[in-house]
């Protein structure tokens, strides 16, 4: 498994967008870089589900700040992944194998990338911010060259 962000990944916000890239990455080293040393693979797992529950709150602070319309239903569909990541960090204790983990690995990549997509690219903060609850100046929305 190799995932690759690319422009259809992109929010036009660069703190997200980056991020994106980070876990992405993040995950990729991983999967990478297995080694026999199992619990140190577990530590790394560990690390990137705190990435990914400490991004899923960055991004509901933007959305609230910007009063996102979708902001509760971005949230629940957060909680439905953190339930998720919950049930793996149950599973790491019991994990015996390289084989074991890439399959982890392999979930939480279909998962991330799909919810890339399907919910933080549609996050258009010029479009849903109101006068008293525009975005801070970092979080605008970057010119998309593929959007006319």
């Amino acid at each position: 498994m190799t995932l690759y962000f690319n422009e259809k990944y992109k929010t036009g916000i660069k703190e997200l967008d980056r991020e994106h890239q980070v876990l992405i990455a993040t995950l990729n080293a991983i999967y990478y870089s297995l080694v026999d040393d199992l619990e140190t693979t577990k530590n790394h797992l560990n690390l990137f589900l705190r990435m990914m529950e400490s991004h899923f709150r960055h991004e509901e602070k933007i959305l609230e700040k910007s009063n996102h319309p979708d902001k509760g239903t971005h949230a629940k569909e957060h909680e439905k992944l953190e339930m998720e990541l919950g049930e793996i960090v149950k599973t790491l204790d019991s994990i015996s194998s390289t084989t074991e983990f890439k399959r982890i690995i392999d979930r939480l990549g279909t998962w991330l990338v799909p919810h890339i997509l399907e919910w933080d690219t549609k996050i258009n903060l010029e479009n849903h911010a109101t006068s008293s609850h525009a975005p801070h100046s970092s979080m605008k929305r970057e010119a998309r060259p593929d959007i006319a």
